[in-house]
């Protein structure tokens, strides 16, 4: 059977997809890590803060909270998000 070529071009946009999705997996498989190996330097409720902190800044797409909360700058509360609405 021969495909036609919007055929084609959905089969080739879904491989794309795929790709996208997988990279993405990957990278948000990364930041965890980094969020894991950055509490773990942490104990207790340090430690589960930074954890949920990170979360919540990556939900809202606020990079530079997230970066702030990583780093260790306490200063994190409504800074960021104050920030990023901006």
């Amino acid at each position: 059977m021969r495909l036609s070529h919007i055929d084609r071009i959905r089969a080739i946009a879904v491989l794309c997809m795929v790709e996208v999705h997988t990279s993405l997996l990957t990278s948000l498989a990364e930041v965890n890590q980094m969020i894991h190996r950055a509490a773990n330097l942490r104990v207790g409720r340090a430690k589960s803060d930074m954890i949920s902190k990170s979360r919540a800044a990556l939900k809202q797409n606020n990079m530079q909270g997230l970066l702030r909360i990583l780093s260790g700058n306490n200063n994190t509360s409504t800074a960021g998000a104050a920030e990023h609405q901006q």
